[in-house]
């Protein structure tokens, strides 16, 4: 077993872990807060592939001599760049959330478990020793305020959905199925700790109108929400022993 005590995480991800504004405070924040050590490469927009792909990750695993790696990724590959409005059929009347996913948006749930599946393959093969801690996301909020909602609310608007409770309830779909197949994917490998960030900024069954108080924009929360996810993800230390 590693020494608890005396270890050290890389991180590779997205604005998850490093949302670049003052307010608030993300992931990698509050974990460098609690004195976890972490060399991090984590940048806002970052897509799967490239984060796969490029070897960045492990650059920063040997450099680091990390114990643990924290990866956060596959949100922007869903919707990022309006990505999001190929994924959605029209809303037609008497159809359920979950009707409102196509093909397209299960073509891109199995793309990004390929890429996840390609990153596990790869660090059981090349850092056996070192752990992974990954999540699937809790659920984001669509907002009408243009400011915050410009990666859900608009798509979902112009697919007709009938309200912002029946976007919300689109959107827990989509978590729900990245979480899903994630998980299983995760019960193959043991040095992979999959942790599920579901209903942990708010809790299960809060009405929509009284979760906006807990977002900062659509998909990032407010301090307080990130607090909440480092705290149900743990510290990395108890990934080591």
């Amino acid at each position: 077993k590693a020494d608890p005590g005396n270890f050290t995480c890389a991180a590779e991800g997205d604005s998850w872990f490093h949302y670049p504004v003052v307010k608030p405070d993300d992931t990698i924040e509050i974990l460098l807060d609690r004195k976890v050590p972490i060399w991090t490469i984590a940048g806002a927009a970052d897509e799967l592939q490239p984060m796969v792909d490029i070897p960045a990750y492990k650059n920063a695993i040997r450099r680091a001599k990390a114990s643990v790696l924290l990866f956060s990724g596959g949100g922007n590959d869903m919707v990022g760049n309006g990505d999001l409005a190929k994924r959605l059929e029209p809303f037609q009347q008497g159809m359920k959330p979950e009707d409102m996913l196509n093909s397209k948006f299960d073509n891109g749930i199995k793309g990004a478990i390929r890429l996840y599946k390609k990153l596990f393959e790869t660090m059981k093969k090349e850092f056996e020793d070192v752990r992974v801690i990954c999540h699937g996301y809790d659920y984001a909020l669509p907002m009408k305020e243009k400011s915050k909602g410009k990666w859900l609310y608009p798509y979902l608007k112009d697919k007709g959905c009938p309200n912002e409770e029946f976007m919300w309830q689109v959107v827990r779909e989509m978590v729900d199925k990245f979480n899903a197949d994630l998980k299983q994917l995760d019960s193959n490998y043991n040095k992979v700790r999959y942790v599920d960030l579901r209903n942990t900024i708010v809790p299960k069954n809060t009405a929509y109108k009284d979760a906006l108080a807990h977002w900062h924009d659509e998909i990032h929360p407010l301090s307080s929400g990130y607090l909440k996810l480092d705290t149900t993800m743990e510290t990395p230390r108890a990934a080591v022993v």
